[in-house]
């Protein structure tokens, strides 16, 4: 008897844990209502995005750019985000310098 309150207490303590983490994924990322032709943005992007965005290889990214130009504002389940306008703001900076940290 005392085993099954033991993985009732369990159970109800890592539910509590997920509804923190759903809350706080909702406070970053709020539900947006996306309508076909008009995508909307996300407010804080990963390496992806950012690799896709700036033209750029991995090996560029973690060399030149990570932890150097923009640092993660949010870790998630071992995913970095960033925010997506320091992205937006160091594209424009650097996007005058002849294509540097920029695939031709």
């Amino acid at each position: 008897m005392k085993a099954l309150i033991a993985l009732i207490e369990t159970i109800v303590q890592l539910l509590r844990e997920l509804q923190a983490d759903m809350k706080t994924i909702h406070e970053i990322q709020p539900a947006v209502v996306r309508f076909p032709g008009n995508p909307v943005e996300p407010v804080h992007v990963d390496i992806p995005w950012i690799l896709k965005y700036m033209g750029i290889g991995n090996t560029t990214f973690y060399a030149k750019v990570r932890n150097v130009l923009l640092e993660p504002v949010l870790r998630l389940g071992g995913r970095e985000y960033y925010d997506r306008e320091e992205v937006y703001d160091l594209f424009r900076r650097l996007g005058s310098e002849t294509g540097k940290y920029r695939r031709s």
